[in-house]
């Protein structure tokens, strides 16, 4: 996973931040168990992203929302956008950087973007 330019800001040394860095690894080998078993059971992709981003949540405590977003291989066009929120609301919708989303397909890498609330609002979708 990669930073997207503000660790400067938020600091290496942030508790969370390092804590989350060192996950143990039987939390990542239970991980990889729950994605495996999850993939075998089931072909529904709204059930499959829901679950893994629940996954993610009970893994990275930190964070309060993520998406999974699926691109067509063949255009680079944005299919489909499957968000979750940590805690429920009654927002129907999630917003989401563009910037970092044409990152992670151009560079074909997760990145970690700690504050996205900070960037432009053109670039936001």
């Amino acid at each position: 996973m990669d930073t997207f330019g503000r660790s400067e800001e938020i600091g290496e040394k942030d508790t969370a931040f390092a804590k989350e860095k060192r996950l143990r690894p039987e939390k990542n080998i239970e991980l990889f168990y729950n994605v495996s078993n999850l993939l075998m059971q089931s072909r529904n992709v709204d059930e499959i992203s829901e679950k893994m981003l629940g996954y993610l949540f009970d893994l990275l405590k930190r964070i309060d929302r993520g998406a999974i977003i699926l691109v067509d291989n063949e255009t680079g066009n944005i299919e489909r956008v499957i968000p979750r929120l940590r805690e429920p609301s009654d927002a129907t919708f999630m917003i989401y950087s563009r910037t970092v989303v044409d990152r992670v397909i151009r560079e074909g890498k997760a990145l970690l973007m700690p504050d996205t609330h900070l960037e432009d609002e053109a670039d936001r979708s």
